[in-house]
C-alpha cells in the first residue's frame, strides 16, 4: 500500500489506450496548482475556469503536439478531492502514449497505479468502501446483474440498505443506553419496549440481507455455458453452430479437442462464455488426459451445463460426471430413429433437467462408422405408408399409424421432453431460452454478489441472533451493553468505516489504470 499512500502528481489514460478511437481521455491529479501545467498548454492558466471546457493547443516547448479540450476540477470539489485535469485528445493510441510521455519526461508526473485515482477518493472520504467495491463491480461486470448491483452500491438501493441497518444498530445502542441512564425518567416498560422494537427491526434487516447472500452468485457474475460429453458426440459442431462460425475443429477422429476452447456470446443482453471441452473417454494419451481433467474442473463453476450425447455410440457409464445435474441433455442425430429406440438416457445413470433431440443438419456427419447414413440398414425406410418398417433387425416393427404415435415410441424411456426433433435455428433459440430462464430465475433472489459483503453480513446475522438469544437470558444491562458494543465492528466493516488493508489491496489491484 506504500504507492497508494502517496499524493504526488500522477497521470493515466482513463479510456481505451490499446486501440484507436475518436477521443482519448487523459487524467492528471495530485498537482498543487495550475502553474505546473502552464508549460504544456497554449492558454494563459489564469483564464482557466473550473468545470468549463477550454479548447487549446498542447505544447512540447513551442511545438504543437495536439489540439485538445481541457477541463479543470478544483480541489476539494473533484472526484477524488484533489486538483484534477482531464485532457480530451485525439484517440490514436500512439498520440495518447506520446502525450503521457510528454508530461512524464520532466519527472513531475508519474504513471498512476491501477485504481489510484479512486484510492485517493476513498482516502479523502469522497467514496466509502462499499461504493468503491460497487465501482469495481461496475467496471468489471460481465453480466447484467453485476452491472446493476455495481450501480446500486455506488449510488443506489443496496448501499442505502447497508446504511439503514447500521443506523438501526446505532438506534439499538441508544435505546440500551436509555435503559441504563434514563429508565426512571421515561419509565422502565417504555424503554424496554423501545429496545425490543429496535432489536426486532435489526433482526428483520439482518434476515433480509442474509437471505440475499445464500444463493451461489459466483456463476451469475461470470456465467459460462459448458458443453460436456464423450468424444465424437457433437460438442464442437454444437459449439460452432452456437457461434455461427467454424471456431472449433470438427472431425470424425475421436479426441480432436484436447483442451477447452471458449468464446464470448451475448444472450438477451448478458454476456456468457461458451466452452467446448475435451471429450470424456478412457485414454492413455497424457495431453488428452489433461484436457479431460480440465473439463472436470470447469464443471463446478459453470452456470449452465449441457451434456451432448450421440445415441449411436454413447456408453452407459459417465463416471467423471456422475455427481452433476445437467441443465440440458442434447441428443445428437435425433433423426436416426432406430438408434433412438434402442437408446435410453436412463442407462447413462445421470441427473438432468431437460432433454432435446436435434437432427442431422445441426450436427452434420458424426460418428460415420457407427451411425452410417440416415435410413440405411440400421434404420430401414421411414414413413413409406405413414409408418413403414423401422429398424426391423434391431428393434422390430413399429406399427405407428401417426407421427404422434411414432414420437411416443422412439421417446420411450425418456422422463420428459419439451420439443420435437429440431433444426439449427430452432435448437439454438430453444437453448438460449433455457439459459435466459435460468439466469432470470437466479437474479429474482436479488443476490448480493461481493464475497466480502456476504461474509460480513453472515457474521452480522449470526451475532445479532446470538445477541437476541442472550437478551432472553441475561438480565444485567451492563453485560448486554458490552456484548452489543463487541459486534459494532461488523457493521462498521460493512459500510467501510473500518477497512482491513488486505481488502484494500485486493480491490484496487483489480481496478483498471486511470480510474
Amino acid at each position: 500500500m506504500n504507492l497508494y499512500a502517496k499524493s504526488d502528481p500522477v497521470i493515466a489514460c482513463s479510456g481505451p489506450s490499446n486501440v484507436n478511437s475518436a477521443i482519448g481521455i487523459i487524467r492528471l491529479s495530485g498537482f498543487s496548482n495550475l502553474t505546473l501545467i502552464q508549460p504544456y498548454i497554449s492558454k494563459d492558466i489564469s483564464k482557466i475556469t473550473p468545470r468549463y471546457m477550454h479548447k487549446l493547443d498542447l505544447l512540447d516547448d513551442t511545438k504543437v503536439v495536439d489540439n485538445i479540450m481541457l477541463c479543470f476540477y478544483e480541489a476539494p470539489n473533484s472526484y477524488n478531492g484533489e486538483n484534477i485535469i482531464e485532457l480530451f485528445v485525439h484517440g490514436n493510441k500512439i498520440n495518447i502514449r506520446n502525450i503521457i510521455d510528454l508530461f512524464k519526461k520532466d519527472g513531475v508526473f508519474r504513471d498512476a497505479a491501477p485504481g489510484e485515482f479512486t484510492m485517493r477518493a476513498f482516502r479523502n472520504k469522497k467514496l466509502n468502501l462499499s461504493q468503491v467495491e460497487g465501482l469495481d463491480l461496475l467496471l468489471n461486470a460481465n453480466s447484467g446483474i453485476a452491472l446493476k448491483q455495481g450501480l446500486e452500491l455506488l449510488h443506489g438501493d443496496l448501499n442505502k440498505k447497508y446504511l439503514e441497518i447500521y443506523s438501526t444498530f446505532i438506534e439499538l445502542k441508544s435505546s440500551l443506553e436509555l435503559m441504563i441512564d434514563f429508565s426512571e425518567d421515561y419509565g422502565e416498560e417504555e424503554v424496554l419496549r423501545l429496545f425490543r422494537r429496535k432489536l426486532n427491526d435489526l433482526l428483520d434487516q439482518s434476515n433480509y440481507l442474509y437471505e440475499r447472500t445464500k444463493c451461489d452468485s459466483s456463476a451469475l457474475l461470470s456465467p459460462s455455458i459448458l458443453l460436456i460429453g464423450e468424444t465424437n458426440a457433437g460438442k464442437s459442431t454444437f459449439f460452432n453452430n452456437f457461434l455461427n462460425d467454424s471456431r472449433s475443429i470438427v472431425s470424425c477422429t475421436e479426441g480432436t479437442t484436447r483442451d477447452y476452447i471458449s468464446e464470448l456470446i451475448n444472450v438477451d443482453g448478458n454476456d456468457y462464455r461458451i466452452i467446448d471441452t475435451a471429450g470424456l473417454r478412457n485414454t492413455n494419451d497424457q495431453i488428452e488426459l489433461e484436457g479431460i481433467k480440465r473439463t472436470i474442473e470447469l464443471i463446478e463453476g459453470s452456470f449452465f451445463n449441457i451434456l451432448v450425447v450421440n445415441p449411436s455410440s454413447s456408453k452407459t457409464d459417465l463416471v467423471e460426471v456422475k455427481d452433476v445435474e445437467f441443465d440440458l441433455v442434447v441428443v445428437t442425430r435425433g433423426d436416426l430413429l432406430s438408434e433412438i429406440v434402442k437408446f435410453s438416457l436412463n442407462n447413462l445413470k445421470i441427473k438432468y433437467k431437460d432433454v432435446l433431440y436435434v437432427n442431422q443438419e445441426v450436427f452434420g456427419s458424426i460418428g460415420a462408422k457407427n451411425s452410417g447414413s440416415i435410413g440405411a440398414k440400421n434404420s430401414g425406410s421411414i414413413g413409406a405408408e405413414n409408418s413403414g418398417s423401422i429398424g426391423a433387425e434391431n428393434s422390430g416393427s413399429i406399427g405407428a399409424d401417426t407421427q404422434d404415435d411414432l414420437r411416443e415410441v422412439f421417446l420411450a424411456g425418456v422422463p420428459k421432453i419439451k420439443s420435437d426433433i429440431m433444426g439449427v435455428k430452432e435448437t439454438i433459440d430453444h437453448v438460449k431460452n433455457l439459459i435466459s430462464e435460468k439466469y432470470n430465475k437466479g437474479i429474482q433472489a436479488n443476490p448480493i454478489l461481493i464475497e466480502r459483503h456476504k461474509v460480513v453480513i453472515s457474521n452480522i446475522y449470526t451475532a445479532i441472533h446470538k445477541y437476541n438469544a442472550a437478551c432472553s437470558q441475561e438480565k444485567d444491562i451492563g453485560i448486554l451493553s458490552s456484548e452489543l458494543c463487541a459486534i459494532e465492528n461488523n457493521f462498521a466493516e460493512l459500510i467501510g468505516i473500518i477497512t482491513p488493508d488486505d481488502v484494500l489491496n485486493s480491490i484496487f489491484d483489480n481496478f483498471c489504470i486511470g480510474k
